[in-house]
């Protein structure tokens, strides 16, 4: 199995995730269900990431606790059933 790891896109860097134009510009928490969340955002790819079986998916500067939704660690398939 390979495992890639990915990154924010950054946008405005002088402002935190729950301060951008876009909401979806890093990866959030958007439903929490029984079986789990559901994440929405962007991620840019690093080197591998594309070939690789495993997304590592994590925040890559500090939250603060307005930005909890922002602030989730996970593993994500590259190509889930279905």
């Amino acid at each position: 199995m390979v495992v890639g790891s990915m990154t924010d896109p950054k946008g405005d860097r002088s402002k935190g995730p729950t301060q951008q134009a876009d909401p979806d510009l890093f990866t959030h928490v958007v439903k929490k269900t029984d079986e789990g969340v559901v994440i929405r955002g962007a991620k840019a790819h690093q080197t591998g990431a594309v070939n690789s079986h495993v997304m590592l998916i994590m925040p890559t500067q500090a939250m603060r606790p307005e930005d909890k939704d922002y602030a989730i660690a996970c593993a994500v398939r590259s190509t889930p059933p279905g």
